[in-house]
C-alpha cells in the first residue's frame, strides 16, 4: 500500500480508498443498490476493497460503519472473508483511484519531500531550497528550476510534465512568506524610549516653538508612514 496515495497517513489513506471504492460501487447500480440487493453489493465493494489493498478487517469495519446495522456484522465479515480468500490476484492489484488523482498525490509527495517552497509576497514570486542540502538561502523558482524539478520527478518514475510543475508552483499549495512582517514580528519589545523626539532634536530650527512644531509633526508623520507603506526605514527610526 506504500505506493498508493503517497504522503498520506495510513488511516487517511484507507479512509480515502474506501470512499473511492464505495463511490465506484454506487456508480455501477445506483445509491439504492445496497438495499435492493445487499449480498451482491457486499461482493462488489469487497472486490474493489481487495483490489485497492485495503486490509480485510478494515474493509469489514468501514462497510459496517457506513452502510449496515449491527444485525449484519456476521454477514459482512463472512462475505468479505470469502472474497479475500477466493481472489487469485495480488492484494492491491488495481486500486480504485483515477490516474489523475494518483499522479497529483505522487507529485505533492515528491515536491514536499525534495523541496521547501514558499511564495514571497514582497517580490511576488515563488522561492525554494532543496531539502537535505547545504543550501540554506531560498532562491527564486525560475523556468530552469521548474524544468529541473520536472526531470527529477520523472527520474523517480512520476509521469509529470512541465505544465504540472508550473501549476503546482503557482497554486495556493505554497505557504505565503512576507519578509517585512517577519522582520517586524522579530523586533524586540519597545522600551518606551522616545527616539522620534531624539531624532527630531538633531534638526536645527530658528525658534523653540518651531522646534516643537517639527517634533509634533514628525511624531505623527513617521507612524502614519509605517501604517500606510510598511516602510522598513520607518521601523528603523522607531527602534533606533
Amino acid at each position: 500500500m506504500a505506493g498508493i496515495l503517497p504522503g498520506m497517513e495510513q488511516y487517511e489513506k484507507i479512509s480515502m480508498l474506501y470512499e473511492l471504492c464505495l463511490q465506484q460501487t454506487l456508480d455501477e447500480k445506483g445509491e439504492t443498490w445496497q438495499e435492493d440487493d445487499p449480498k451482491t453489493f457486499l461482493q462488489v465493494i469487497g472486490k474493489y476493497c481487495y483490489a485497492s489493498a485495503i486490509p480485510e478487517e478494515n474493509t469489514v469495519r468501514w462497510i459496517f460503519r457506513s452502510t449496515y446495522s449491527t444485525a449484519h456484522i456476521d454477514l459482512i465479515r463472512q462475505t468479505i472473508r470469502n472474497i479475500y480468500r477466493q481472489e487469485k490476484k495480488e492484494l492491491g492489484y488495481k486500486p480504485c483511484i483515477s490516474k489523475y488523482m494518483h499522479l497529483i498525490t505522487r507529485l505533492e509527495e515528491f515536491m514536499e519531500r525534495r523541496y521547501e517552497l514558499r511564495y514571497n509576497e514582497i517580490t511576488d514570486e515563488a522561492e525554494y531550497r532543496e531539502n537535505h542540502s547545504l543550501a540554506f538561502r531560498f532562491k527564486p523558482v525560475t523556468i530552469k528550476v521548474m524544468h529541473d524539478m520536472c526531470m527529477n520527478a520523472q527520474k523517480e518514475g512520476i509521469g509529470v510534465l512541465d505544465p504540472d510543475i508550473k501549476r503546482y508552483i503557482i497554486s495556493n499549495r505554497l505557504p505565503t512568506y512576507n519578509p517585512l512582517l517577519d522582520f517586524i514580528n522579530e523586533l524586540p519589545v519597545w522600551d518606551e524610549k522616545d527616539r522620534i523626539r531624539a531624532l527630531a532634536g538633531q534638526v536645527p530650527t530658528d525658534t523653540p516653538v518651531g522646534g516643537n512644531i517639527f517634533i509634533s509633526g514628525l511624531s505623527v508623520w513617521l507612524p502614519t508612514g509605517l501604517n500606510a507603506t510598511g516602510c522598513i526605514v520607518t521601523v528603523w527610526f522607531l527602534y533606533w
